[in-house]
């Protein structure tokens, strides 16, 4: 892991309803999971002009305590969502290795594979996953890059404070011309908002 601890993320902050019947399949009790997942009982999709539809996961129990949400989409708390993914990967026999970076991948005799660390160290491996990201340096190094066709965006994101504070409510994503807004509440009584732009708006931002 690249990074030293869990840091906020600007992705896989509203998910599905599939992530807490995940996490209790992994063992999660509903005390643990929810801190950490504010259930969302369903999506509002705006458009600028004002038409609206409402996507229904569930109706929550109202609670905030997550046991009577077992079909709601869920607002996760991320650093805390990974650190406690880490903690279990631990505790199932991983070696997590903090602040670690990979640089560089070989493969040697037999078929297995070494990793190279930006600090001068090595990790000896039979399989290698490269989930590291849009700017991967595995498949970089294994001449499998390959570049999404999507359009060129700017994402933004931030938190405020939830006006409706620990209340259970739906989330909501504004769709605008070459763009959307999304809201989603996230533990602590707050709201993740986040920004996605292209076309016209890349110029007016970077102005």
């Amino acid at each position: 892991e690249r990074e030293p601890a869990p840091r906020w993320r600007a992705c896989g902050v509203y998910t599905s309803p599939a992530t807490v019947s995940a996490l209790r399949r992994l063992g999660l009790a509903d005390d643990v999971i929810a801190p950490l997942a504010r259930p969302v009982p369903g999506l509002r999709v705006e458009s600028r002009r004002g038409a609206t539809f409402r996507l229904a996961y569930a109706e929550s129990d109202g609670t905030g305590s997550g046991r009577g949400d077992r079909a709601c989409a869920v607002g996760l708390a991320r650093p805390a969502f990974d650190a406690l993914l880490i903690e279990m990967a631990q505790a199932a026999g991983a070696d997590v290795r903090r602040g670690a970076r990979v640089v560089g991948v070989r493969q040697e005799a037999a078929g297995r594979w070494r990793l190279e660390l930006a600090d001068g160290g090595t990790v000896a491996a039979d399989l290698v996953v490269g989930a590291d990201g849009p700017r991967s340096t595995i498949a970089r190094t294994m001449g499998v890059e390959a570049h999404a066709p999507i359009r060129r965006r700017i994402g933004l994101t931030f938190h405020i404070d939830d006006p409706a504070g620990e209340r259970i409510h739906d989330a909501r994503i504004v769709v605008l011309p070459d763009g959307y807004v999304g809201l989603a509440p996230v533990p602590g009584a707050r709201l993740n908002i986040g920004i996605v732009l292209w076309g016209a708006w890349l110029e007016r931002v970077r102005r």
